[in-house]
């Protein structure tokens, strides 16, 4: 007797496999938490051999012109996020003075590793020097602007969900004091930002020159106190720290994000003075 025949089905193939495994989500699931034996051996064994140069790591970027998306890398290429969340594992200030605006990306005449003292022209201490006054900066047409002309920032490295290494994220003028006020409530709650889950977002907001920019708003998302994980959090901040207090500062810790092509120079007048481009990058207010 032969069997009866089988129903026709379709057969769904499989979906493809990604070739970029998504981040995990939630705090006990960052590697460095769940295996931190080896993640913190592989620290050391990098720190001993070849050291981990700070401006190689992967970065977060604050866009320029008012957009409320970070820019960040990953193994897969650069992608765009609204909201980031991750732990700081180190900051720092720095500062960077460059005497002319037309500059560019060239290398700051003086900078400061430690937001104090200064090496370069003029070099010396910062709260002495005059140009990091306020209504020292200067404006894309020459005029006065209200901030510094040398530029006042904080470097932080963040560690993000799934990852091994953190991201460097260049914290500009205008996120400065919000990324104060932070750290501030969170010693006052008795909470070490390397021991907590930060979010990060972008809200925009404008100059009194009515240009746009975005500022980085910083949340705290779950404080880490299982005190396992605060020790190996302390120990990773501590190494993160090492690596991040003495690395120099180069012009990327000032990125201002083209937006636009750059435009064509404006008409001299008849025996006046040469003519000038217009600014090829985003005026940021400060």
């Amino acid at each position: 007797m032969s069997d009866p025949p089988k129903p026709n089905m379709e057969v769904i193939p499989a979906p493809p496999r990604s070739e970029v495994i998504p981040a995990p989500r939630g705090g006990e699931l960052y590697p460095l938490l769940t295996d931190p034996g080896d993640v913190l051996a592989l620290f050391d064994e990098r720190l001993r051999t070849g050291g981990l140069p700070v401006l190689d790591l992967p970065r977060i970027r604050v866009p320029g012109g008012g957009s409320v998306a970070f820019r960040y890398d990953t193994a897969g290429g650069e992608e765009t996020a609204k909201k980031l969340e991750g732990i700081i594992t180190a900051w720092r200030p720095s500062r960077l003075y460059w005497k002319s605006r037309a500059a560019g990306k060239k290398p700051p005449d003086c900078t400061s590793i430690n937001g104090f003292s200064g090496v370069g022209d003029p070099g010396g201490v910062c709260a002495d020097c005059p140009h990091a006054r306020f209504g020292t900066s200067v404006k894309t047409d020459g005029s006065a602007g209200a901030g510094q002309a040398c530029k006042d920032v904080r470097q932080a490295l963040f560690l993000m969900e799934g990852e091994l290494l953190p991201h460097l994220l260049n914290i500009p003028p205008t996120s400065v004091k919000a990324f104060g006020q932070y750290t501030l409530t969170l010693m006052s709650a008795r909470a070490h930002y390397w021991g907590a889950i930060t979010e990060i977002t972008l809200e925009k907001a404008q100059s009194d020159d009515k240009i746009d920019y975005a500022k980085i708003v910083f949340r705290l998302k779950t404080r880490l106190s299982d005190p396992g994980q605060f020790d190996i959090l302390k120990a990773f901040h501590e190494r993160m720290r090492s690596v991040l207090e003495p690395a120099i500062v180069d012009a990327s810790a000032y990125e201002i994000e083209e937006d636009r092509p750059r435009a064509a120079p404006r008409s001299a007048a008849p025996n006046g003075p040469p003519a000038t481009p217009e600014p090829d990058e985003e005026e940021i207010p400060f």
